[in-house]
């Protein structure tokens, strides 16, 4: 599925059950300035990677978390401007920016430790 419309405006819709297994929606984006919802709820969008398309055109993957709604009918929205494809659901699960930020921050400081300790036992 292909949406192509101008930056800020415009919209799609469409109600349908999410499958039971799924973890998170996955789609490609050209334009950033999308946002998503599911039952008129936002889903926070992670980007995951980035490609080219045949044609020369840079896209961005992106996942959000929709665990929460796996097994329900719910109206799928997506608004904004942008050329979005390959919209599907995934039961691979997507890790939040926040969770991946602590698993760095926390490496970080205890790699930071170990060469403090490392200085003052030589």
């Amino acid at each position: 599925m292909l949406l192509i419309n101008q930056p800020g405006f415009g919209s799609i819709s469409q109600t349908g059950v999410v499958p039971g297994d799924a973890q998170s929606l996955l789609f490609q984006l050209v334009l950033n300035g999308m946002s998503v919802s599911l039952d008129g709820q936002d889903v926070l969008l992670v980007a995951l990677s980035s490609g080219i398309y045949p044609n020369g055109i840079d896209y961005t993957e992106y996942g959000a978390d929709i665990s929460a709604f796996a097994g329900r009918a719910e109206k799928l929205t997506f608004l904004g401007g942008g050329t979005i494809d390959d919209i599907q659901f995934s039961s691979q699960p997507i890790s939040e920016p926040f969770a991946l930020s602590l698993i760095f921050l926390a490496g970080g400081v205890l790699a930071s430790l170990r060469v403090h300790r490392r200085s003052n036992s030589g």
